[in-house]
């Protein structure tokens, strides 16, 4: 009954922002913050809209070691950009969903994909506004095994809450936040509800940089008995700072926290997000840091991106010290855009000592327009996951290479190819697949600048 309440109001709140509102990908598990209340003056609304159907052919349709099939699958998909920036409203929905059909039912049909979607609305014009935020994910249930229908369980995270803010003179401001959020999953005894309040002093020093004190505690609950609760106090300094070519976001401080059962542990709170703009075409991020977290803080990836079949984060009730760095770069112009991405992370915890795991993952993605009706798209992402203290280790490598053809103003056919090898201590687990998946694509929407979609078939 509870679970289901969580998905009626999850429900509710991607039919709410979906109706206003696309989505930030957030660079690590976020804090729980004090927010500033800045509504930009320039109005935004775009809305792009690609539907489509294709079928997928694949020579080891169960991702299995031994005695492959083949195997084809119908599909159908949505992909769904929405943004939009007013006085009183900030929305953003990005949604890349499908739903698959097995033909010859060799596993059940489903969803898949990725969405998420953001709603901020001023409630008191720079001082009172309320936040809205929904993602819906796809996990692994059994971390040592592939990534298959049977091995896959829908995650949906919802957080809702005020933040009020107090201009104390020109230069301060006093921040105050309040946050509800619930975490179901699918199958993993993983769900549970967090509140959490935080309170900062803000000291704007220039047109484009500030810094504050902030202090936050939390306070976090699960449903299964055998996950236990805890409590997450912190305390940190904020500086945030945008120029012409470089943004930078960094937090610094301590936090602890302490379980149900009385056990705790403190550390150095850190979280640095560094962008720099290289030329007119290009720029180069890095993230990093270092806090304590649990499974019900999605790293939610980009809608379409993949970890190489692995999770972001592992599904375990149980709160874990994480470390994280990543680099990426990317160059856009007109008919190419080139991408690369490195991430290492880290995941540590007291009792649940066979979960702890060192993921590392690269990408890197290149797409060309060769004329003004043919493009052509290439994509390589290798992840690893190691889990030393149970010996265990797996390894995806998962490659694309795909032509889309426009038919006309508002649909184009597309032809794609994806290679996956999967490599495991757990050999039943390990298989290799060739797809080759055939899919046309109609656009009614397309509203706003939006980078062209490029289906990525599960």
């Amino acid at each position: 009954m509870r679970a289901a309440r969580r998905r009626v109001a999850a429900l509710f709140s991607v039919a709410a922002v979906l109706g206003m509102s696309v989505a930030m990908a957030e660079p690590s598990p976020r804090l729980p913050s004090a927010r500033g209340i800045e509504f930009a003056d320039e109005k935004v609304n775009s809305l792009n809209l690609d539907l489509s159907v294709g079928a997928i052919q694949s020579d080891n349709i169960s991702r299995v070691s031994t005695n492959e099939e083949d195997g084809t699958v119908a599909i159908g998909g949505l992909n769904l950009k929405l943004r939009q920036n007013t006085r009183r409203i900030q929305a953003d929905v990005d949604a890349d969903i499908g739903y698959e059909h097995y033909l010859d039912d060799e596993a059940e049909d489903g969803v898949i994909g990725q969405a998420r979607g953001v709603v901020t609305i001023g409630l008191v014009p720079d001082s009172l506004e309320w936040f809205l935020e929904d993602q819906f994910s796809q996990s692994r249930v059994d971390l040592f095994s592939a990534d298959t229908p049977e091995n896959r369980q829908n995650v949906n995270r919802f957080e809702t809450g005020p933040d009020a803010q107090l201009r104390l003179s020109d230069a301060y401001a006093l921040r105050l936040s309040g946050r509800y959020a619930g975490v179901d999953y699918e199958t993993s005894a993983a769900d549970g509800d967090r509140v959490s309040g935080s309170i900062a002093i803000a000291r704007q020093l220039g047109t484009a940089r500030e810094a504050s004190f902030n202090i936050s505690s939390e306070d976090v609950n699960f449903d299964d008995a055998g996950n236990v609760g805890y409590q997450r106090n912190s305390a940190y300094l904020r500086y945030v700072a945008q120029s012409s070519r470089i943004e930078l976001s960094a937090d610094l401080g301590y936090h602890r926290i302490e379980d149900d059962l009385g056990t705790s542990a403190d550390g150095m709170l850190l979280d640095l997000l560094l962008l720099r703009r290289l030329s007119a075409h290009s720029r180069l991020s890095l993230n990093l840091g270092t806090r304590f977290s649990d499974a019900g803080e999605i790293v939610l990836l980009p809608p379409g991106a993949e970890s190489g079949g692995l999770d972001p984060i592992a599904v375990n009730g149980e709160p874990f010290e994480g470390r994280h760095v990543n680099l990426a770069w990317d160059f856009e112009r007109n008919r190419t855009s080139v991408g690369l991405f490195v991430e290492y992370r880290q995941e540590r915890y007291d009792n649940s000592v066979d979960s702890d795991r060192d993921l590392l993952m690269f990408s890197a993605h290149i797409y060309r327009r060769l004329t003004s009706r043919i493009e052509l798209y290439a994509r390589a992402e290798n992840a690893r996951e190691d889990f030393d203290n149970s010996g265990s280790s797996n390894e995806g490598l998962v490659g694309n290479l795909g032509i889309m053809a426009r038919l006309g103003n508002s649909a184009h056919i597309g032809l794609e190819g994806v290679y996956r090898d999967r490599q495991s201590t757990n050999t039943v687990s390990e298989y290799t697949e060739n797809r080759l998946a055939l899919y046309v694509v109609w656009s009614p929407v397309s509203r706003g600048q939006e980078a062209p979609h490029r289906w990525q078939w599960n």
